[in-house]
């Protein structure tokens, strides 16, 4: 080809292009809850496209352009304080890169993550309590949304009850300790715990006796006695003919026809804690 001062050659060259395809990001997205104290971490991650092998992606923080934020098929930013409103939504973009950073996806796809309102919720007892008595558990919840659910766990057990404010639990020698409470909203699953302690205190076991049976004109005496709960104890008899006094064996007191009847005797401890015990006294007319 050409003059014979001249040569030309021809060659033919193939050239492929593969079009790098964009990160498919996750659907549903991430989500993390917040409840306005201190930061969340946000989890971004996307898969790359299969074609060619070895791919990854590369993070930034725009659309197009941008500063590059790292690389890898997720990506964590710690620290991020969310401004609201909530469902707050935070986007990063992600970039499918080959394996030797050569070519890269013409466009970033989307990621995003969610942040939504956390509850937040207080939890108090009746405490002390005594043993024997009533166990009142109360939960002050805040940021709410939906229909809350709540769950208790007790010292010994969990999911004592799914109310907001329990009562009717009766207070045993094991019921002292830790109670937590957790809602969980009903619109986004996110939950908050607080948690309450309880003291139980042992109550006193009272006793009452007499001198019964008893003549007419002749003493009543009456003996109280305690044990368990916490020393000094305190005792309050009442009885017939609105008897009362206060002591753990009262003076002796003269036997009539009307002093006949049951006597009680009340014993407080230094707790607070009281139990009670009667006595029968049968009083008996000579012949």
């Amino acid at each position: 080809i050409g003059s014979a001062a001249e040569c030309y050659y021809k060659y033919t060259v193939n050239v492929t292009v593969t079009d790098i395809a964009a990160p498919t990001a996750p659907s549903p997205p991430a989500s993390v809850c917040y409840n306005g104290i201190g930061s969340v971490t946000l989890p971004f991650t996307a898969t790359p496209s299969a074609s060619p092998a070895g791919n990854t992606i590369e993070w930034f923080d725009a659309a197009s352009g941008g500063t590059s934020l790292g690389t890898g098929n997720s990506l964590s930013i710690a620290g991020f304080v969310p401004t609201g409103p909530y469902p707050q939504t935070v986007t990063r973009y992600a970039e499918t890169v080959t394996a030797d950073g050569c070519c890269r996806s013409v466009s970033r796809t989307a990621v995003n993550v969610i942040i939504n309102q956390a509850p937040t919720i207080t939890a108090s007892a009746n405490s002390p309590a005594c043993e024997g008595g009533t166990i009142l558990l109360t939960s002050t919840p805040s940021n709410t949304l939906g229909s809350p659910t709540y769950n208790w766990d007790s010292p010994t057990a969990s999911n004592i009850s799914t109310l907001q404010n329990p009562a009717g639990f009766t207070a045993t020698a094991t019921s002292g300790g830790t109670y937590t409470v957790t809602v969980t909203n009903g619109s986004n699953t996110c939950t908050a715990s607080a948690t309450t302690a309880l003291v139980v205190y042992p109550r006193p076991v009272a006793t009452a006796t007499s001198n019964t049976p008893v003549c007419v004109g002749s003493n009543i005496a009456l003996t109280g006695g305690a044990s368990s709960g916490t020393t000094p104890y305190n005792f309050s008899w009442t009885g017939p003919n609105t008897y009362a006094v206060d002591g753990q064996s009262p003076l002796p007191f003269a036997a009539t026809a009307a002093a006949a009847g049951t006597y009680t005797v009340t014993v407080s401890d230094s707790k607070g804690c009281s139990s009670t015990s009667a006595a029968t006294v049968a009083v008996n007319t000579p012949p």
